[in-house]
C-alpha cells in the first residue's frame, strides 16, 4: 500500500479542518452554556463552510500535486 506523503502546506490545511470541526462542536455545546440560537447556527455555518472549503482545496492541491 502506498504511503501518503504531505507537503507541508497540504499538513497545515488538515490542521485547520480539524481546528474549524473542533470549534463547531465547541460552539454546538454553547447551546447548553446559554449561548443564543442565531450565534450558535451562525457560527456552525461559519465553521462547516470554512472546513468544507479547506477540504476541497487539500483535495485538488493533492491530486495536483506535481513534486511527487
Amino acid at each position: 500500500m502506498e504511503e501518503l506523503n504531505l507537503s507541508s502546506i497540504q499538513k497545515l490545511y488538515s490542521i485547520l479542518i480539524i481546528i474549524a470541526l473542533s470549534l463547531m462542536v465547541i460552539i454546538f455545546l454553547g447551546l447548553s452554556w446559554g449561548f443564543p440560537l442565531q450565534m450558535v447556527i451562525f457560527g456552525d455555518i461559519a465553521c462547516f463552510g470554512f472546513a468544507f472549503i479547506m477540504t476541497i482545496i487539500l483535495l485538488i492541491s493533492t491530486f495536483t500535486d506535481d513534486h511527487k
